[in-house]
């Protein structure tokens, strides 16, 4: 607390404080008078009983009332004032990372996301407030925040106010999630709450008269950005922040903790003999010392113990990212084994870190995984072609249990013994009205319904694909260059869905009808340098083991926090449920019902948490689903499997595409707190009251 003028107030209350108190002191001076009655002697005696002019001081309400206002007449001349720590810019937009590494725990129990909070909480607390005196201020007027908190998607939980409690509130409303962080999603909605400029346009209309119009133009900047994240951000360099914003990035976490981690689990069994499964697992360390530990694998009542041991990080704890200047932490280190088992039955495997390196292990999350191995299945397939020497030879070395090349005219007498998918490569032997009922996989042909070609496009190429669809979620399309694309038109309601796009329209497509489902590639492959790619055998490969495995015969892919649960079950299924996991990752919480589509479509999510999914329903079972009471389920595991988000060294500074964000204490600057208005009003407030008792005195 400073004050400006402290000597003029205390020259003020010297004279005024005194002279007041000495009003109260002073007798009255009374004329003598002859009275008739002695009655009033007594009154006359005690105005008599000192000779002094001084009478001794009473106590009087109104005596107090007038010092106080006066003494706050006195401080307001003083004009007491204080400088206070306060945000800067008018608008703040604060994201607050909620993701799986966040909740890596540190020295003192608290996780990163609690203290991350209580970092967003200091930056309410600072923001200023502003008053009645400083609202029409430009640096005075009170600042507005938004709270935003941020996964794989984005949530607003709170628009723009000035409201600290409102505030405050959304804050500690945020819970924390297993899903990796996006935070492209986050900064994309923050940019959508951006006012928007409107500009005036002036012309001269038809008849001469002159005109004006609002055009609206681009949005202007939301104001200062602030990033409560420890920096595990996979999509970090693809974010522009506005030409008009500031961000500023508090780092959450100390690079002392320590985490192992399960980062990949896949299994797989052989083509030759689906009975041997093959289950690789690797674990992460971003500790500076090796760790021996311990994988137990459960698998019913029966656990195995694999032991391992991961090295020591590399030593030099920072390197540089040339590309951006910025400095990111040296990546975890890395160790893995390779399980080999006969198992021709289905099970829910469990995988589990432990032992004693695992008792500072700050992320608890990725300590578990989970596996739901099908039963081995001897898949039947069927090659219709015209004669592709290479696709046919390299099929046969998948050692299905069946496998058969088919010319075009033969293929229907020989298709009436199914097999479990019929590739047609390039050619559709069948009338379109009557395709028998089974799966297929389409090379070079177009579903029968739903799509319509309107040309060719020359030299295309993918420019995106599904994510999240099992065939597709693994590919790498950007260098596939296509001679001939077809110009296709879908009709969403015919049951077909795009899985990946050119940028001459659909490239891969999936189609749903009754007894039927097809995943169809619109062009040819051979007149494109796809079958010179990698990706092409993973894609074929993929597609038959999803077709191969689809409606009846259960889910096989493994699913990730954030991401949607699609699946078919049988259509004649009724009474559909999922469960899911709780904090130990089996599935009991409470049932949520789900309304199939009528193709038996399920879609459920985003997932929130890491364990296993439980769907139940009642009505008939396929290969890999098991009787559940009076129903059917079908489980799927969750893992988190991210080696960022298991590696939680936090990132000293953050790199997006425009710049390198420096960690740094919140910027903040002095504003001046003035008192002396709020004086002024206590002391007019006092007066009323003076004047309030004393005539009511009077009247009395």
């Amino acid at each position: 607390m400073t004050w400006l003028t402290p000597a003029l107030a205390g020259v003020v209350a010297a004279l005024t404080i005194p002279a007041l108190i000495l009003l109260y002191f002073l007798k009255l001076r009374r004329r003598p008078v002859e009275i008739s009655s002695t009655l009033l002697w007594k009154k006359a005696v005690q105005d008599l009983q000192a000779n002094a002019p001084f009478q001794r001081l009473r106590r009087n309400i109104l005596l107090l009332l007038q010092l106080l206002a006066l003494i706050a007449m006195v401080l307001a001349l003083a004009q007491p004032q204080r400088n206070d720590l306060a945000t800067v810019d008018d608008r703040h937009v604060i994201l607050i990372d909620r993701s799986a590494s966040m909740s890596a725990k540190g020295a003192d129990g608290r996780t990163r996301l609690e203290r991350a909070k209580e970092d967003a909480l200091a930056i309410v607390d600072a923001m200023r407030e502003g008053d009645f005196f400083s609202r029409n201020l430009a640096d005075q007027r009170p600042q507005e925040a938004m709270v935003i908190a941020f996964d794989t998607t984005a949530e607003v939980l709170s628009t723009f106010t000035s409201d600290k409690a409102r505030l405050r509130s959304a804050i500690r409303s945020i819970r924390p999630s297993h899903a990796p962080a996006s935070l492209d999603a986050a900064m994309k909605l923050a940019r959508a709450h951006a006012p928007v400029r409107r500009i005036t346009d002036t012309f001269v209309d038809e008849s001469g008269n002159p005109r004006s119009r609002q055009i609206e133009s681009l949005r202007a900047g939301v104001g200062t950005i602030h990033i409560l994240s420890d920096g595990r951000l996979a999509d970090a360099q693809r974010v522009l922040a506005g030409v008009e914003d500031t961000l500023r990035y508090h780092p959450a976490g100390d690079p002392n903790e320590v985490n192992l981690g399960i980062a990949t689990l896949r299994g797989e069994r052989a083509y030759d003999d689906p009975d041997r499964l093959s289950i690789f697992v690797a674990v992460e360390s971003n500790a500076p010392n090796p760790r021996s530990i311990d994988i137990e694998m459960q698998i019913a009542d029966a656990v195995r113990v694999y032991p391992l041991t991961v090295p020591a990080r590399a030593n030099d704890a920072q390197s540089t990212d040339a590309s951006q200047g910025a400095s990111v932490p040296a990546p975890p280190s890395t160790a893995s084994t390779l399980i080999e088992l006969t198992m021709p039955e289905g099970a829910l495997v469990e995988f589990r870190l432990s032992g004693e390196a695992m008792r500072d292990d700050s992320l608890a999350i990725d300590n578990r995984a989970w596996l739901v191995i099908p039963p081995a299945r001897h898949t039947s397939v069927a090659l219709v072609t015209a004669g592709n020497p290479f696709l046919s030879d390299w099929l046969a070395t998948l050692g299905f249990d069946r496998f058969e090349v088919l010319a075009p005219d033969d293929a229907r007498t020989v298709l009436d013994e199914p097999f479990d998918v019929v590739i047609l490569d390039r050619t559709n032997p069948f009338d379109d009205a009557q395709i028998p009922p089974g799966r297929y996989l389409m090379l070079g042909v177009l579903p029968p319904e739903g799509v319509s070609s309107t040309g060719t496009a020359p030299n295309a190429q993918f420019l995106d694909w599904s994510r999240e669809h099992p065939v597709t979620r693994d590919l790498t399309l950007e260098a596939v260059q296509i001679v001939d694309m077809p110009r296709l038109t879908v009709d969403a309601d015919a049951g077909v869905r795009t899985l990946a796009s050119t940028n001459a329209g659909p490239g891969i497509l999936e189609w749903t009808a009754p007894e039927l489902r097809a995943i169809s590639v619109a062009f040819d492959p051979l007149s494109s340098t796809w079958p010179f790619d990698v990706s092409f055998p993973v894609f074929i490969a993929g597609a038959i083991a999803d077709l191969s495995d689809d409606d009846e015969a259960g889910a096989l892919a493994q699913l990730h926090p954030g991401q949607i649960l699609d699946d078919r079950i049988p259509r004649t299924a009724g009474d559909v449920q999922i469960i899911a996991p709780d904090d130990r990752g089996a599935p009991t919480r409470a049932a949520q019902r789900l309304t199939p589509a009528p193709d038996g479509r399920i879609v459920f999510g985003p997932l929130d948490r890491v364990g296993v999914y439980k769907l139940r329903w009642k009505g008939p079972a396929g290969a890999g689903d098991v009787p559940d009471a009076d129903r059917v389920a079908r489980y799927y595991a969750c893992n988190l499997l991210d080696p960022l988000e298991s590696d939680i060294t936090p990132a000293p500074e953050l790199a997006i595409a425009s710049d390198v964000v420096r960690a740094s204490a919140r910027e903040r600057r002095q504003v001046v707190r003035r008192y002396w208005p709020w004086l002024v009003l206590a002391a007019l407030a006092i007066l009323m009251l003076e004047w309030w008792v004393y005539n009511r005195k009077v009247h009395i």
